[in-house]
C-alpha cells in the first residue's frame, strides 16, 4: 500500500487493513466467513463508526470494481449499478 497524505475519509487501522487484504485473498467459503467474522468483531469492538442520526451500512468493495458511489438516501447499495465497471472484464 502506498502512503496517502491529506484527508482520508475512511477508518485507518493496520489491523483492519490486514483483515480486508486477507478477505480479498481468501477463497474457501469457511475461511472467508471466519475472516469476515474477524472484520465484524473488530468493527464492533473498536466502534470506528457510531451513527447518531443516520443509518450507517459499512460494506467491502473489491478493488476491481470502479464507479460505485455512496448509497443514495432511500435506495439500495446497487442504486447506480449501471455505472459500475469491473477491471479486467
Amino acid at each position: 500500500r502506498s502512503k496517502v497524505s491529506g484527508n482520508v475519509s475512511r477508518y485507518q487501522s493496520p489491523e483492519f487493513d490486514a483483515l480486508v487484504d486477507r478477505l480479498q485473498l481468501t477463497v474457501p467459503k469457511a475461511e472467508r466467513t471466519q475472516v469476515l467474522s474477524d472484520v465484524i468483531h473488530l468493527i464492533s469492538d473498536q466502534l470506528p463508526q457510531m451513527p447518531l442520526f443516520y443509518q450507517v451500512e459499512p460494506m467491502l468493495i473489491a478493488n476491481r470494481i470502479h464507479g460505485m458511489g455512496g448509497r443514495a438516501v432511500g435506495s439500495t447499495a446497487a442504486w447506480n449499478a449501471s455505472q459500475w465497471d469491473v477491471e479486467g472484464s
